[in-house]
Order: C-alpha cells, then sequence, then structure tokens
C-alpha cells in the first residue's frame, strides 16, 4: 500500500565524498556537496521527514565517521532508515563494494574503504519498517552481488538485505558501466541531479504518492534520455510501495494547509485531502487512496498520453515506463484485468521503440513481455501465455549473445517461467527438456555468485523434480527433490528469517 514515510519515527543518512587527499589517488567531486544539500531539502518539503531526523556527513575522514551516523540511525529508525552515498566507488575481492572517504587509498581500497557490506549489516540489524538504500557511485551495482543486475524481477536481484519485506535499493549504474560522473541539473551529478529532477516533477495528474517503483520507471527514462548509464533498482513487496514523494492539488486551486513549517514532524499530516478525495467513512486513510484507486491512477496515465511527443524517444520512453509501473500497482492491488491492459499497451509501446533504437530498448522490450506473459497466464489465457514466454525467451538469447554477464539471469529465470507455461499446456517432455536448462542455467550462475542465485537454483531444481516425476522418471526426480532440500537447508543456515 502507498505511503510516505513517518516523519518522527523515519531516520536519513546521507553521506557525500567530495574531497581526497592528494595522495588518495582519487579526484575530487565538488558536485557531491551540491547532492547532500539539494537532496536533504527535498527530503525535508517534499517526502515530509524531519530535518533533525536527517543527518548529512559531508566527507567522512575515515570509517568511523562514516559508520557513526548508520548506527546511530539504525538504532533510533521505526519507520524507514535511508541511507545515500554519493563519491567514488571501487570494485572490491569477491564482487563487493568499498564505498571511499577522504583519506581513503586507490591503491589499497581493501582496507581504506567502507565494504557495502558493513553498511548491509548495520541496515540488516536495524529494528526499521523499512530500509532504502541509495547509491551514487561506481561500481555501485556490485550492492546486488555479482551479475544480480541483469535481472528484471524485483524479487529476485538483492541478496541477504531485499530478502527483508520493504526494503528498496536503488543505484546510479550496475557492476560493469562507468558512473555518470558529469553534472546533471542543480549543479549535482547526473543520477542525483534526475533523481531530484523526477521527485521535483510531480504534476496534479500523478498518482497521489509518487512510489518507488513508479520513481524508478521515471529516472530510468529520464536518464536514458540524457545517455547516462542506466540506473539499476530492486525490492521486496512493500519496499516498491514507500514513496518519497506526494501529488500536489492543481495550481488553480491551491490547498490551505493549516501548517506550514516544512520540518515540522505534523506539516504533512495536517495537509487537507487533494481536490476531489473524501474523508468520509471508508474514504480517509491509506485504503482510498492510490493503489487502490483506479480512477486517479487511470489520470495519471492519461495524463501522459495526452502530452506524450510521439516523435520523442524519450517522451515516449517515458510514458511506457509509466504505464508498465501502473499495471505493476494494478496487480499488485488484485485487478488483474485492468493490469492486463495496461501490460499490453506498455508492450506496444516497447515495441514502437524498439522499432526506432533496438540497442537501447530491446532490454525493456524483453522485460515488458515477460510482464505481459504472467498477467495472461493469471487470466487463464494459457495459450496466449505460452506464445508470449516463449518471445520473451528468444529475445533475452538474443541479448544473451549481445552481454551474457547482464542477461543470463534474465535468460534463466525466462525459461524456468516457458517451462512452466509449456507444463500447463501439457507439453510435457518440452517442459522437462526446458527445465533442465533452466537448471544448468542457474547451476552456471552459481558458480559465478553463489550468494545471489542459490535460492534461483533450489527453486529451479525443485520445478525439475516434479517435471521428472511427470515423465514417469522417479529415480532422478528423488534425487533432484533431495538436493532441493539440501540447498533449502543451506538457505535456511546462511539466511534465518529476519521479522
Amino acid at each position: 500500500m502507498a505511503r510516505l514515510p513517518d516523519s518522527k519515527g523515519s531516520r536519513v543518512v546521507l553521506i557525500g565524498s567530495a574531497s581526497y587527499t592528494t595522495e588518495s589517488g582519487f579526484e575530487p567531486l565538488p558536485p557531491v556537496r551540491q547532492n547532500l544539500a539539494e537532496l536533504a531539502k527535498l527530503l525535508r518539503t517534499q517526502t515530509g521527514i524531519a530535518e533533525r531526523n536527517i543527518c548529512v556527513v559531508e566527507d567522512p575522514a575515515d570509517y568511523k565517521a562514516f559508520l557513526t551516523a548508520l548506527k546511530q540511525a539504525g538504532e533510533q529508525a521505526q519507520d524507514l532508515l535511508l541511507f545515500y552515498f554519493a563519491g567514488h566507488g571501487v570494485a572490491l575481492h569477491g564482487n563487493d563494494l568499498g564505498l571511499t572517504y577522504v583519506n581513503s587509498d586507490a591503491e589499497h581500497p581493501e582496507w581504506s574503504t567502507v565494504n557495502f557490506q558493513l553498511v548491509r549489516k548495520m541496515l540488516l540489524e536495524s529494528g526499521a519498517r523499512a530500509k532504502m538504500v541509495i547509491l551514487d557511485c561506481c561500481h555501485s551495482g556490485n550492492a546486488f552481488g555479482a551479475g544480480a543486475m541483469g535481472t528484471t524481477d524485483p524479487g529476485k536481484a538483492l541478496e541477504d538485505l531485499a530478502r527483508i519485506n520493504g526494503s528498496y535499493v536503488l543505484t546510479a549504474t550496475d557492476a560493469r558501466k562507468p558512473w555518470a560522473e558529469s553534472r546533471g541539473t542543480n549543479e549535482c551529478t547526473a543520477f542525483t541531479g534526475a533523481l531530484i529532477d523526477v521527485l521535483h516533477a510531480v504534476e496534479p495528474d500523478d498518482p497521489e504518492y509518487l512510489t518507488m517503483d513508479l520513481i524508478y520507471a521515471r529516472l530510468r527514462a529520464e536518464l536514458i534520455s540524457r545517455n547516462h548509464p542506466v540506473p539499476q533498482a530492486s525490492g521486496r513487496n512493500s519496499g516498491a510501495a514507500l514513496a518519497l514523494a506526494r501529488r500536489r492539488p492543481p495550481a488553480v486551486e491551491p490547498p490551505s494547509p493549516k501548517t506550514t513549517t516544512s520540518g515540522d514532524d505534523s506539516a504533512r499530516e495536517e495537509l487537507p485531502a487533494p481536490r476531489g478525495e473524501s474523508q468520509g467513512p471508508g474514504q480517509g486513510g491509506e485504503s482510498g487512496r492510490l493503489g487502490n484507486d483506479p480512477t486517479t491512477a487511470t489520470e495519471a496515465v492519461e495524463g501522459r498520453r495526452r502530452v506524450v511527443d510521439q516523435s520523442s524517444d524519450a517522451n515516449l520512453s517515458r510514458l511506457a515506463a509509466s504505464i508498465s509501473a501502473f499495471a505493476n500497482q494494478l496487480s499488485r492491488t488484485g485487478r488483474q484485468e485492468e493490469a492486463l491492459a495496461a501490460a499490453t499497451e506498455a508492450t506496444d509501446r516497447y515495441r514502437q521503440l524498439v522499432e526506432r533504437d533496438p540497442n537501447t530498448f530491446l532490454p525493456d522490450l524483453a522485460a515488458s513481455i515477460s510482464t505481459l506473459a504472467n498477467q495472461l497466464s493469471q487470466a487463464r489465457r494459457q495459450a496466449e501465455a505460452l506464445a508470449t514466454a516463449t518471445e520473451a525467451t528468444d529475445l533475452y538469447r538474443q541479448l544473451v549473445e549481445r552481454d551474457p554477464n547482464t542477461f543470463l539471469p534474465d535468460l534463466a529465470a525466462s525459461i524456468s517461467t516457458l517451462a512452466n507455461q509449456l507444463s500447463q499446456a501439457r507439453r510435457q517432455a518440452e517442459a522437462l527438456a526446458t527445465a533442465t536448462e533452466a537448471t544448468d542455467l542457474y547451476r552456471q550462475l552459481v558458480e559465478r555468485d553463489p550468494n545471489t542465485f542459490l535460492p534461483d537454483l533450489a527453486a529451479s531444481i525443485s520445478t525439475l523434480a516434479n517435471q521428472l516425476s511427470q515423465a514417469g522418471r522417479q529415480d532422478e526426480a528423488l534425487a533432484a527433490a533431495t538436493e532441493t532440500v539440501d540447498l533449502f537447508r543451506q538457505l535456511e543456515t546462511r539466511y534465518p528469517p529476519v521479522e
């Protein structure tokens, strides 16, 4: 359910490394200072978090200065704990990510940077209801684990952090592509500048809350239009429903808030309901807002359709991304028929974009078709779901030929979905062959990064065991089922349940 963070119970830690010693080997990054100032201001005015609950650490000298603020915030946070870092990032051994500080040493990053594993551990230990990470640095995709950034499934990209409901991670780039160090708007870095632009560009016809999945969709389209690296994101269940901004009523009929102090804890709660919303019985609170209001959400998308310039790839990409995010919102609230219609339209928009620029938009089309296949399956239109899943798999095979490191996880997931569709169509021999291929791919991925892909391998072998059993190959089915149990026991030991 979409919501803004609670002002009193939330804590924000913004850390930026703009300056480095002459001996560090790192170039200074002056725009990072502006990142901190603009983002702190936005979180106060747009998100409604009290100023005293936002800790800004500019140019930490060492790892203690870096982590002390996060430790304190983690102990105090009850609702949202948000961690943001901007500065140089370095790739460490084991595909880890190192976050730099003033006295970091480029020649010895293993012992002169903050390993993101420490940050993640502190986030895991916090009792906050929701955890959010935003990383604006090189190699930030390593926060997801090696190879994980290729997936478009929000439930599969993260490791420990994303196994907790209510978590969300947003990074400036993946583990392989360079960071966009060029300046963006407001004298910020390109990534943070675009993020701030997206959050400021809330329009009267938008959904009431700009949730993280919608923010990411717009941010991605914005950065693509500016020829910057494509950001990466992943969330777990309610994490994607977190919001950082709220729709404003139309300028022609401004609200009259009872209090106007942006830093006051009660400022957000005292705003009157936007025009057209009732606060009567059954209408107030979260249940009457976006996510459960098809009229409001539909108006948001219709506004984008009215203003889109069909000659502009950037505008059409924004529209496609907005419709795709809208489809996900509809699906999460159980409106499957509307979700299917929106997913179909998003796919049609991406087909238009691929005709214009296949290199840029083919991954988006493949992801959109995968989503459409799932929606068709939920609507019990199995023949269409199978055809669509087959098309998605074919597209991912093309993408793997282009960049196997990025798209192999997507191909494995797509083949796994296709195996299920073939089984439902009672094409058992093909289903078994496809499930076997998916398992083989996940074994390759586990060799590369067991922390990220072991859960997927366990699920894939479980599916394979079912297919072998249906084929009458009971000995092989038993062996596969035994391996599945062993893997899930490993996962239980490695990732104990977190409340």
